[in-house]
């Protein structure tokens, strides 16, 4: 699958790419009113603080174990053999709010900033659709932190229902977070 622009491609990832994804995520997320901690909150409502030199949701061995993870999935998009950007797919994910059929979630889409608005969201959201439906899920679901609305805009332009409200509690904080669900292939009748 091409993905739009010139020279881009998608593929899946593997362990000796790590770094790359490891450079993606911090470089996504680095924040000037942190001095050297980057702090984010992802599209996919998951924080963390990472300092410099400690091992964290970047560090190339926690990337490393993420891809080992049999039910994970890490689709790569590349312009001119550079990372650009990443989807982290988990099958058999469930959450309360999406219901007891089989679902995938869709742990981070992450695209760097130089390269949004040319369709690599997009792809990469749409390949893991299809990876998601291809692996038995219904519904591929994410959390979304409540104050991103460029986030929240770019899925409910792709379909997605919010199906209501869940709190990520990280050191004494309460961020809440929305949980957007699509469904990826019909329930097959018995």
């Amino acid at each position: 699958m091409r993905i739009p622009g010139r020279s881009s491609s998608e593929r899946p990832a593997s362990c000796g790419r790590t770094s790359g994804c490891q450079r993606l995520g911090r470089a996504l997320h680095c924040c000037p009113c942190h001095s050297g901690v980057s702090r984010h909150v992802c599209n996919a409502g998951h924080q963390s603080i990472d300092r410099p030199g400690s091992p964290g949701t970047f560090s190339p061995n926690s990337i490393s174990a993420q891809i080992a993870e049999p039910s994970t999935t890490f689709i790569v998009a590349e312009s001119a053999g550079h990372l650009v950007g990443f989807a982290q797919l988990v099958l058999g994910s469930a959450h309360v709010l999406v219901g007891a059929e089989a679902a995938a979630k869709l742990n981070r889409l992450y695209v760097h900033e130089r390269f949004t608005g040319r369709g690599i969201g997009k792809a990469l959201l749409r390949r893991s659709e299809e990876l998601a439906a291809s692996n038995g899920a219904f519904t591929l679901w994410l959390t979304a932190w409540v104050g991103n609305h460029r986030v929240l805009g770019f899925y409910a332009s792709r379909g997605y229902t919010d199906l209501g409200a869940t709190m990520y509690v990280f050191q004494d904080e309460q961020f809440e977070n929305r949980l957007l669900a699509t469904p990826v292939r019909a329930p097959t009748e018995t």
